[in-house]
C-alpha cells in the first residue's frame, strides 16, 4: 500500500541519516581521545583537528572548548571578546552527559548558519573535565543527505527536531534570518503519526 511504501521509505532515510551521523560521532570521539592524552599543547591539538576537519568535509567546523574558556577551532573562527563557550548548547549538553551527544538545531556562534552539533566531553585520567570536543553540521548539509537518499517517486520528506521545529522541507528553502519555524498545522497529523527520529514522509 501507499502507506506501507511511505513508512518503508522513512525507515530507509532514517537508517541512512543515522549512519551518516554515526560517522560524525566517530570523528568527534577520535578527537576527544587525542585531546585527553595529548602532551603537545594547543598547537598539537589544532594540527590534529585541522587534519580531521580537512578529511571530514561534512563538518562546517571542528573545535575544542576548554573548561578554562579557551577555544581551538580548526575552521579558524575566533570568539569575540566576552564570549563564554561554556554557555553554548553543545558545551552544556556534552559536559553534563557521558558519551557522545547531538544537540537540537541552533544558530551558530558566528550567526551565519543553523547547525546541529555532535559533541563529547573530554576528561583527564583522574576524571576532571578538560573541556568538550565538538563538530558543527549545517542543516543544509543534512538536507542534502536526505535528498540524496530519497526513495520513491511520489511524495517528499521533511525533517523536524525534537522541539517540533521544521529544519528541512523541499517547499520551504533555508533562510537563516527566519530561524527554524515551528511545524504548521497542516503537518501535525503527519508528525504525530509518521515521525521516525525527525524524518517524516508525506505524499
Amino acid at each position: 500500500s501507499a502507506q506501507q511504501t511511505a513508512e518503508e521509505s522513512v525507515v530507509v532515510l532514517k537508517e541512512h541519516l543515522d549512519g551518516w551521523l554515526a560517522e560524525k560521532q566517530r570523528v568527534v570521539d577520535a578527537a576527544a581521545v587525542f585531546v585527553a592524552v595529548d602532551k603537545g599543547g594547543d598547537a598539537s591539538v589544532l594540527a590534529f583537528l585541522t587534519a580531521l576537519h580537512r578529511e571530514n568535509p561534512g563538518f562546517s567546523s571542528l573545535y575544542f572548548g576548554s573548561a578554562g574558556n579557551k577555544m581551538i577551532n580548526a575552521s579558524g573562527w575566533t570568539p569575540p571578546e566576552g564570549f563564554d563557550l561554556r554557555t553554548r548548547p553543545w558545551y552544556v549538553k556534552a559536559s553534563s552527559e557521558q558519551g557522545p551527544v547531538i544537540t537540537e538545531a541552533f544558530v551558530n556562534a558566528s550567526g551565519d548558519d543553523i547547525v546541529i552539533t555532535v559533541a563529547r566531553a573530554v576528561n583527564s585520567p583522574d576524571g576532571r573535565l578538560l573541556g568538550v570536543v565538538a563538530g558543527d553540521v549545517s542543516i543544509q548539509k543534512i538536507t542534502a543527505v536526505i535528498r540524496e537518499k530519497r526513495t520513491g517517486a511520489n511524495g517528499f520528506s521533511f525533517l523536524v527536531d525534537g522541539n517540533s521545529r521544521m529544519l528541512a522541507h523541499p517547499r520551504h528553502p533555508f533562510e537563516i534570518n527566519r530561524g527554524t519555524p515551528a511545524v504548521t498545522d497542516e503537518y501535525l497529523d503527519l508528525l504525530n503519526a509518521g515521525q521516525r527520529n525527525g524524518i517524516v514522509r508525506a505524499t
